[in-house]
């Protein structure tokens, strides 16, 4: 058994995947969060999970479950897969 080196790139399409998430986030996703006065970053996609981080007034907010979930999630789903999960960390 091969220990992984930690500082070792991940595949290719690990990148791609994770550069388009990130696309969809930065174009479709962020200008509305940020106009209601937050942000949010991505943490890492793993498999079929995307972890995200709200920031800003979403911190507070009563409604950031709901953001991820029928905002976020609902539209990362409708481009990429019916399985993805997104999480808030």
């Amino acid at each position: 058994m091969s220990q992984q080196d930690p500082k070792a790139q991940p595949p290719a399409n690990a990148a791609a995947d994770l550069a388009a998430v990130r696309r969809v986030i930065d174009v479709d996703i962020r200008p509305y969060i940020q106009a209601d006065g937050g942000d949010i970053e991505i943490l890492s996609l793993e498999g079929n999970t995307v972890r995200v981080r709200l920031s800003g007034a979403c911190v507070s907010c009563p409604s950031s479950l709901q953001t991820l979930r029928m905002g976020v999630q609902s539209r990362l789903r409708e481009k990429f897969s019916p399985d993805l999960v997104v999480e808030g960390v």
